[in-house]
């Protein structure tokens, strides 16, 4: 019996006073209320956190926007075996050391999973399972457009999601040695800059170069998920990848905050 109860009668006046509930059996906070909306979301709810054009163009002007209608769906065991995989990891012309190719897996890996698409490893252990995602291209010109995606990655658990981010917030050095090494007659055209981390929203930016074109990511933790934005450069070295990634990422995350839980009522 819970003892704040042994006594009803003096209790509920107490309690009554002083506006609290008359018994408890634990905690008035319960783990669901303190998790984002996103950790109940359906597949459907997913797609939503992803910028529309309309939102896009409503926060920034652009001199050409094209946000995909369509959401796609990223299916990891798909991605392993698939020819954009390859294509990039071979568009670099890679040495042929196994050693090298080990580390770079090791290494680089957490910075494919969060941003498929941007560069590749030969890693086949991934965190992510699945997410929904939107190709988003940006630019009047094709030397000053920009292209990439706003992305709602999936792991198994908030454990998994947060050893995942650790790895890509803390392995920027090691993986930029390791990508120099494996396309050492490129050597130069690879570099992942310091990320930088937000606290308060969780979200880390981190900007660098791949293959000589500069690209912003900005990844945000939340429960299981990650959502990430990211933008490469097509052609021209000098096109603005950086408040284009800041302006999409702004958008999911209020999208995101946005989320109704399935079961509410």
């Amino acid at each position: 019996m819970n003892v704040t109860c042994k006594y009803l009668g003096v209790a509920l006046g107490i309690f009554s006073l002083l506006g609290l509930p008359a018994c408890s059996g634990g905690s008035a906070t319960s783990k669901s209320s303190n998790s984002p909306a996103i950790a109940q979301a359906s597949s459907e709810q997913l797609a939503d956190v992803l910028p529309t054009q309309k939102q896009i163009s409503d926060a920034q002007t652009f001199t050409y926007l094209m946000a995909n209608p369509t959401v796609t769906h990223f299916d990891t065991r798909q991605w392993l075996t698939s020819v954009e995989r390859t294509e990039l990891w071979e568009g670099g012309s890679p040495v042929d050391d196994q050693e090298i190719v080990d580390t770079v897996n090791e290494r680089c890996a957490p910075y494919e999973e969060v941003t498929p698409g941007l560069l590749a490893t030969q890693a086949t252990n991934w965190s992510v399972a699945s997410g929904e995602r939107r190709n988003i291209l940006i630019g009047q010109n094709e030397e000053d457009q920009i292209e990439g995606y706003s992305t709602v990655l999936e792991t198994g658990s908030e454990a998994e999601a947060t050893a995942l981010f650790n790895r890509f917030k803390n392995q920027t050095t090691s993986c930029t040695k390791a990508l120099q090494n494996l396309y050492a007659e490129h050597s130069d055209e690879y570099k992942l800059d310091a990320p930088r981390n937000d606290l308060d929203t969780n979200t880390t930016t981190l900007n660098g170069t791949f293959r000589n074109h500069p690209f912003s990511v900005k990844a945000t933790q939340q429960d299981r998920f990650l959502i990430v934005t990211w933008f490469q450069t097509k052609v021209s070295q000098d096109a603005d990848v950086i408040d284009p990634a800041a302006t999409v990422h702004g958008i999911a995350l209020e999208n995101a905050e946005s989320i109704k839980p399935a079961n509410a009522t």
